[in-house]
């Protein structure tokens, strides 16, 4: 492999688990644009100070026109973590450079100027902030993982989008089984195989997105009151037998059990 900031090296296997924007994706499978689809919304992440009236919740905030923030507590008391999220408009096309962050802030200045709540303080944390990110939220479709002696776990492979709340599972599990398969001692071409046969059903229950943005971002008030409404009846019927049924598409995987010492 050919580094920009190191010398030439010479690998048996390389296992790509570099995200959404995976490098080793476009170096061994082609142009992002092919795998990567964008799901119509944006979000930006970062930490803000702390917020008094949290309590230890996570709060969400939606406002029409398809906005959303939230709050959580961080990990020390001072701070809190924070994102903000808006849909497009119908028609509108959202063009910002993933490296201007100055360009990205003022797509969210406007777009969340007047929405009301803690917005305002959210977005002045946000021009401050050193861990500030900003991004499309998507999924990546591969009809296969791997390629010669390259193959993608997680994000990489299979984003299934922060909405779906399962990136994080779904890469442990990929990494799980390539490393099982692989320390099985199989030829790299056969566990690769294996990976992709028994993890892609996960990842792909992991892609089914219970209301999808327009659940998450409702961009009129009718919708807003209608989604807050089966919200409050989450916990009782006819609404939680739904709510089961889609948040268990994940969850069907038997693990295979490797031997430790391998």
């Amino acid at each position: 492999m050919v580094f920009r900031h190191a010398p030439p090296r010479r690998f048996d296997l390389v296992i790509g688990a570099d995200g959404l924007h995976s490098g080793v994706r476009a170096a061994a499978f082609g142009p992002e644009e092919q795998f990567v689809k964008p799901l119509g919304l944006y979000t930006a992440w970062f930490t803000a100070p702390a917020f008094d009236d949290l309590d230890g919740w996570y709060q969400t905030y939606n406002h029409p026109g398809g906005l959303v923030a939230s709050i959580r507590p961080g990990r020390i008391s001072t701070q809190s973590k924070a994102a903000l999220s808006f849909r497009p408009r119908r028609g509108e096309i959202i063009r910002y450079d993933r490296r201007d962050r100055a360009a990205q802030l003022a797509l969210l200045d406007k777009r969340f100027a007047g929405a009301g709540w803690h917005t305002a303080r959210l977005l002045e944390a946000a021009h401050t902030a050193p861990d500030f990110s900003f991004d499309t939220m998507a999924q990546v479709e591969l009809d296969r993982w791997w390629t010669g002696r390259v193959a993608l776990i997680g994000d990489g492979a299979a984003c299934p989008s922060p909405l779906s709340g399962l990136g994080t599972s779904v890469a442990l599990v990929g990494a799980y089984v390539v490393a099982g398969e692989l320390g099985a001692g199989a030829e790299h071409a056969a566990a690769f195989e294996e990976y992709d046969r028994i993890v892609r059903p996960f990842a792909t229950g992991a892609q089914q997105l219970a209301g999808g943005t327009g659940g998450f971002a409702p961009m009129n008030g009718l919708t807003l009151r209608l989604v807050q409404a089966s919200m409050s009846w989450a916990t009782r019927w006819p609404i939680r037998g739904f709510m089961e049924k889609q948040f268990s598409k994940s969850t069907d995987i038997e693990l295979p059990y490797y031997p430790s010492g391998l």
